[in-house]
């Protein structure tokens, strides 16, 4: 297991990824990423921007079709 990087957090709770551990895991700056707990540790998960996601549904469905 690595060692990591130890990261200061400041008052109003913020915290810096490492720019390394931002370019591997493609996190944007600015960006959007999802922080949660799974088995009692922090975890930090990169969120797709809107170009990203922009079509993902494309041809899923036919047009004018609702589901629900």
């Amino acid at each position: 297991m690595d060692d990591g990087e130890i990261a200061r957090v400041s008052k109003k709770g913020q915290a810096t990824i490492p720019k390394e551990l931002r370019e591997r895991f493609g996190i944007a700056t600015p960006g959007r990423v999802l922080i949660d707990e799974e088995d009692e540790r922090i975890v930090v998960e990169p969120l797709p921007s809107v170009e990203e996601i922009r079509g993902i549904h494309d041809g899923r469905y036919e047009r004018g079709e609702l589901s629900v």
